[in-house]
């Protein structure tokens, strides 16, 4: 009995209930495709970030912090002799952070600088651009993500 009486609210007014199905269908699909979405954009940041800065994996100083740029200064020494001989296999490659100052605009904004060997292909980093540059002290990459 129930039944019957709602199916025929439904049928009675059909425009009405055609817009209420249609608009909500139209909802349930727009929040879907936007999860995906971003669900989407935050898989590709995490590999990108893996690919440009940690790769395998990091080793860091037991001082360094990467959320504050004031530890950076203290937190630097010569690698461990394990770390040491991953490095001279060519399956790791040291990385100098230091705090620094850009200047965009005329606005001081601080900024991370990190100091890697230009002949390195473990991260995926265009440094081999800053081979064969010897007449420049200190070859420099800077790109629109990165500065």
């Amino acid at each position: 009995m129930l039944f019957k009486i709602a199916l025929k609210n439904l049928l009675g007014a059909r425009l009405r209930t055609f817009l209420n199905v249609l608009v909500t269908a139209f909802s349930f699909f727009l929040i879907l495709f936007m999860s995906a979405m971003y669900n989407g954009m935050l898989q590709h940041a995490k590999q990108v970030t893996m690919d440009t800065e940690i790769a395998g994996g990091a080793y860091w100083h037991p001082e360094y912090d990467p959320l504050d740029p004031m530890t950076f200064e203290d937190a630097h020494s010569a690698p461990p002799t394990a770390v040491q001989a991953l490095v001279d296999e060519k399956k790791a490659f040291p990385v100098l952070v230091s705090q620094a100052s850009i200047y965009p605009g005329g606005r001081i904004m601080p900024a991370i600088m990190k100091g890697i060997l230009p002949g390195q292909n473990i991260v995926n980093m265009p440094t081999d651009a800053l081979s064969g540059h010897e007449d420049i002290a200190i070859p420099v990459l800077i790109g629109k993500g990165m500065a």
